[in-house]
C-alpha cells in the first residue's frame, strides 16, 4: 500500500503554501486536487502557485470534461509514478469529490445507471420506500426530496451491497 499525504482544507487556507513546505522537507510531489486548476488558463482565478511544480495543474482544455473519474485515474498513476522514485505523493487540494474518489475504495463514481430503474418513473414516496436506509440517513433534506438523488442513492447502495458481499 502506497502512503501518501493529504491537506485539505477551505479556499485560501494555504494548503498550497504547506504542501510545498512538506513536500521540501519531506522529499515529496505535489498532485493539484482543485477541479479548477486542471484547466489551462484561469491562473488567477483559481490562485495557481507557480513557485513550485505540481502535478494535475493546466492539463485539460477549457472546454473539455476532464470529471472526477478521469482525476482519480490521473491521481492514482501520478501517485504510483512519485512513490515509485522513492517520493512522497501529497494530495492538495479542496475539491472534495475529487478527494472521496481518490481515497474512498468503494468510490460510486463507475457505477453505471439502472436503466430499469430510471425507466419506471416512480414518486419521490415510493422511491424513498427503496432507499437503503443508511444511506438515506445520511442524505440531506433536499435531496431526501429530489428523484435523481433517490435513484442514484439506490443504484450506488445495491452495487456498494454486492461489492462488500464480493470483498469477503
Amino acid at each position: 500500500m502506497i502512503k501518501i499525504l493529504v491537506i485539505t482544507g477551505p479556499t485560501a487556507a494555504g494548503k498550497t503554501a504547506l504542501g510545498i513546505k512538506l513536500a521540501k522537507k519531506f522529499n515529496g510531489e505535489i498532485i493539484s486536487a482543485d477541479s479548477r486548476q486542471v484547466y489551462k488558463g484561469n491562473d488567477v482565478e483559481t490562485g495557481k502557485d507557480r513557485s513550485f511544480f505540481q502535478w494535475g495543474i493546466d492539463i485539460a482544455e477549457p472546454g473539455t470534461d476532464f470529471n472526477v473519474s478521469a482525476f482519480r485515474e490521473y491521481a492514482q498513476k501520478t501517485i504510483a509514478d512519485i512513490a515509485s522514485r522513492g517520493k512522497l505523493p501529497i494530495v492538495v487540494g479542496g475539491t472534495g469529490h475529487y478527494l472521496r474518489a481518490l481515497l474512498d475504495p468503494f468510490s460510486t463514481i463507475n457505477i453505471p445507471p439502472d436503466p430499469k430503474l430510471r425507466a419506471k418513473n416512480l414518486s419521490v414516496e415510493e422511491l424513498q420506500k427503496l432507499v437503503n436506509p443508511p444511506a438515506g440517513g445520511k442524505m440531506n433534506p433536499s435531496d431526501w426530496q429530489n428523484p435523481r438523488r433517490l435513484i442514484r442513492a439506490i443504484e450506488t447502495s445495491k452495487k456498494r451491497t454486492v461489492l462488500l458481499k464480493d470483498d469477503r
